[in-house]
């Protein structure tokens, strides 16, 4: 008599079921090892290196995915997560002082430039190629802007519509990574410096100097 694993095996389905359990399997690992080279960095991961940080075939890569832009959407998810810590923002309390709201404002964009900053330039360089890149750009920019009102509400509150919309703008261009990259490889500032020029820029921003 054939013992109940032989009778699950020879059950229809039962092979089919294996393999989509192996696919999900191989499929997660493609995706964990684009994060991995994220997070080394590498802002494009080239098949060949997502493949044999998997362990698997170039093909079956491209068999998961149409191409390496939605390789790369599908594994965004699993990388903010391994750097939320790093990433995540958390206004201010409305009564902390000005000059501390923007500290912080400009630190934790510093610190998460500083861990996905070079691979987002890369995405967005690419967005007008690939509508998902272009969701995903448009959706950080909305958050972006989202924390800026909760975290400047004080000043922004007393602005009538207009004037609160340049002044968004003008906070959420103050503090691009384009402006980070700029700080950084265009003027040579190190750390400390741009820190510094991004909390100058947002102060000006805001039309109220230091100290108040």
């Amino acid at each position: 008599m054939a013992d109940h694993t032989t009778l699950e095996a020879a059950r229809p389905g039962a092979a089919h079921s294996g393999q989509g359990a192996r696919r999900d399997r191989n499929r997660d690992a493609v995706v964990s090892a684009t994060v991995d080279l994220l997070t080394e960095g590498v802002a494009r991961p080239l098949g060949a290196h997502v493949a044999e940080r998997a362990g698997v075939s170039v093909r079956s890569v491209f068999r998961y995915f149409a191409d390496l832009d939605e390789l790369v959407l599908a594994a965004i998810p699993e990388y903010i997560a391994r750097h939320d810590d790093v990433i995540r923002f958390v206004p201010s309390a409305r009564t902390t002082p000005l000059d501390e709201r923007v500290a912080h404002w400009v630190r934790t964009r510093h610190r998460g430039y500083g861990v996905f900053g070079r691979v987002l330039l890369d995405l967005a360089r690419r967005s007008d190629l690939s509508p998902g890149l272009r969701r995903f750009v448009e959706e950080l920019r909305c958050e972006a802007i989202s924390n800026l009102a909760l975290q400047f509400a004080p000043e922004l509150s007393p602005l009538d519509d207009a004037g609160r919309a340049v002044t968004l703008a003008a906070l959420h261009s103050a503090t691009t990574l384009e402006v980070w990259t700029t700080l950084l490889d265009l003027h040579g500032l190190d750390e400390a410096g741009t820190v510094a020029a991004m909390q100058r820029l947002v102060r000006g921003a805001l039309g109220t100097p230091r100290g108040h």
